[in-house]
């Protein structure tokens, strides 16, 4: 989502970028390994970026809407992985 809609707003779209590539390549990543502790550092890149959003919300005008956003998606994410690779799963 962040690649197709990055160019709705100018000012971050360099930002939803990045970040979307990012996503696509950690997800490759967990798809291709499959294994607990992958799913566990993926938690932890989830929630590592969840708290980098957190000054973002200070800034305010577009990029406090997409520190909103990534700070609910960003922790969503990572409890996610952990309830993944707490159940014990593969995927």
């Amino acid at each position: 989502m962040h690649l197709l809609g990055a160019g709705r707003q100018p000012r971050t779209a360099v930002f939803n970028r990045v970040l979307g590539a990012r996503q696509v390549a950690q997800a490759t990543l967990l798809l291709r390994s499959g294994s607990g502790n992958a799913h566990t550092l993926g938690a932890a890149v989830d929630a590592v970026h969840a708290v980098t959003m957190l000054p973002l919300l200070f800034v305010g005008g577009p990029w406090r809407r997409v520190a909103t956003s990534q700070l609910a998606i960003a922790s969503a994410l990572a409890a996610a992985e952990v309830a993944l690779v707490g159940a014990g799963r593969r995927r």
